[in-house]
């Protein structure tokens, strides 16, 4: 099975159709719990995960991330929460500086998860993401389980970095 590949939200007529089509697995008796992540499979946790991220708002707030939860493992969620508190110097970037699910500054244009691989209660999944421009950027979600659900614990880019080292101030 192909995995579906997510582009950036459309005008709002257009995003309404996105997200109610991004529904339809749910509809069709896809939650496999209480939160409404699809957890059956790590690439379909990731993929869900990408669906909102580009259905909604993409900005790294506290109000995105909040939306992001039930994908994300509570330390993630935690550690996020913390880099939007820690108190940021007026004349300097923020370190976290845009989009931390894509690792850009602009937003894609697109990114499909496919490639899982699981280990016990571990998981990993290959996102590529599609720029403007033509050019791409992967990333590998790195996954555990929590409970019976699959969980996103970091995000590893292309040149080794990951997200948990950017949350930790330096």
């Amino acid at each position: 099975m192909k995995a579906p590949e997510y582009r950036r939200a459309p005008p709002v007529k257009a995003r309404i159709a996105l997200t109610l089509a991004s529904l339809l697995p749910f509809a069709a008796g896809g939650i496999a719990h209480a939160d409404g992540v699809e957890a059956q499979t790590p690439a379909g946790v990731v993929s869900s995960l990408y669906a909102a991220h580009f259905a909604g708002d993409m900005a790294f707030t506290h109000e995105s991330v909040a939306t992001k939860r039930p994908w994300l493992t509570p330390d993630l969620q935690s550690l996020l929460v913390g880099e939007l508190n820690r108190p940021q110097p007026e004349d300097e970037p923020p370190y976290i500086n845009g989009d931390p699910l894509t690792d850009t500054q602009d937003y894609p244009l697109g990114c499909k998860a496919d490639g899982e691989k699981v280990v016990g209660d571990t998981a990993s999944v290959n996102v590529e993401c599609t720029l403007e421009g033509g050019g791409t950027r992967r990333i590998v979600a790195l996954l555990q389980r929590v409970g019976n659900a699959w969980k996103v614990s970091d995000l590893q880019y292309e040149d080794g970095r990951t997200l948990r080292q950017l949350l930790v101030p330096p």
